[in-house]
């Protein structure tokens, strides 16, 4: 299947709509909460007998090579702050352990 088939999902989305009207490369503070994302296997690999259902918060981080510092890390503290609140706001009314993964920033 071509890879715009399934974009194509996308167009009239509020999101990526208002991302793609920007100007700026710098993208925004957006962030997709995934409640219940099944999970497979384990950080080493191995299958789970039962899938763990987990929630993930997953937010652009900003690209330091095309925005520049000090603006980079400015962009990157404010998504830090929207990602805790998103979590703190949903995951303090579901049970379980609380993790916070990496950000992928390039430099």
């Amino acid at each position: 299947m071509p890879l715009q088939r399934p974009l194509r999902k996308f167009v009239g989305d509020a999101m990526y709509d208002h991302h793609r009207g920007r100007p700026l490369p710098d993208s925004t503070d957006w962030a997709i909460h995934s409640p219940n994302v099944p999970v497979f296997r384990t950080d080493d690999g191995t299958t789970l007998e039962r899938p763990w259902l987990l929630s993930f918060v997953t937010c652009a981080a900003p690209d330091a090579r095309v925005v520049g510092q000090p603006r980079s890390s400015d962009l990157l503290k404010g998504r830090i702050r929207r990602v805790l609140e998103i979590a703190r706001a949903y995951w303090s009314r579901e049970p379980g352990a609380r993790r916070l993964g990496l950000w992928s920033v390039r430099q």
